[in-house]
């Protein structure tokens, strides 16, 4: 008596097969270095009052010369990174992919970092790369009343990014008046400024900005204001001081 192949037996143990392979390969792709971004396209842009949105266009690379499963991807967001006197509040999370369907996401916030974790279970063939969004909204209370401070970091995520650029569009009137130790990879246009990166730098980007357009080289705008502000201080103490010596000599002349 023949045997009848079990045609649906077949199909499930392949497909099982396949499944199995590849999530063992996403198990481990965090040990080696097959992936990275190709794209990472960021833009920070001010809202009104004390709110910056953050928005991420990037394409994640397979360097792999087999297929994976990417699965769980975390961007780590520093609760601290801003200079700020109060906790950030992330809000407004958005995650789609480049035909603009949906991403689930978790997001957890801990003591020093808030985390967002994507689940991208599309599988990718070696060479081809996987593009999708990321836009979030961040409440902060900056501190300063001329001039204010932030430290965004540009990577948030532990695979390595090729390139890309970092733009930061500040409020309307406003000036950047200091940009840290990276000048050199920044280009800016009056309330624009836009940063290169290219193997993994730079790692952050701080900036001083300000409704005042002050800026000096490798000196903060806010420093610069001051000291401007005590020499014209100065400078009308030894006036007044100059006046009553002049009055006192005249008076002793009398």
């Amino acid at each position: 008596m023949k045997t009848k192949f079990n045609y649906k037996r077949f199909y499930f143990l392949f497909t099982f097969l396949i499944i199995s392979t590849l999530t063992s390969i996403s198990f481990t792709h965090a040990e080696i270095v097959g992936e990275s971004f190709s794209k990472y396209y960021s833009k920070v842009e001010f809202l009104d009052g004390d709110v910056i949105r953050i928005s991420k266009d990037m394409a994640l690379k397979n360097n792999y010369d087999r297929a994976i499963l990417p699965g769980q991807i975390e961007f780590r967001i520093g609760t601290g990174t801003l200079d700020s006197s109060t906790n950030i509040i992330l809000e407004n999370i958005e995650v789609k992919d480049q035909f603009g369907r949906d991403i689930t996401y978790t997001y957890r916030e801990f003591e020093d970092y808030s985390s967002i974790v994507l689940d991208i279970f599309y599988p990718l063939l070696p060479g081809f790369q996987y593009e999708f969004s990321l836009v979030y909204e961040l409440e902060f209370e900056a501190r300063g009343i001329f001039f204010k401070s932030l430290e965004i970091p540009l990577k948030e995520s532990s695979i390595p990014i090729e390139e890309g650029t970092f733009e930061v569009i500040l409020p309307r009137n406003n000036y950047f008046t200091y940009l840290g130790d990276l000048d050199m990879f920044a280009t800016i246009n009056r309330n624009v400024g836009i940063w290169e990166l290219e193997d993994n730098l730079p790692n952050s980007v701080e900036f001083e900005y300000s409704f005042l357009p002050i800026r000096t080289p490798w000196l903060r705008g806010s420093y610069t204001f001051w000291i401007l502000i005590n020499m014209i201080m100065f400078g009308f103490l030894i006036i007044q001081i100059r006046k009553e010596v002049r009055r006192v000599k005249a008076e002793e002349g009398e």
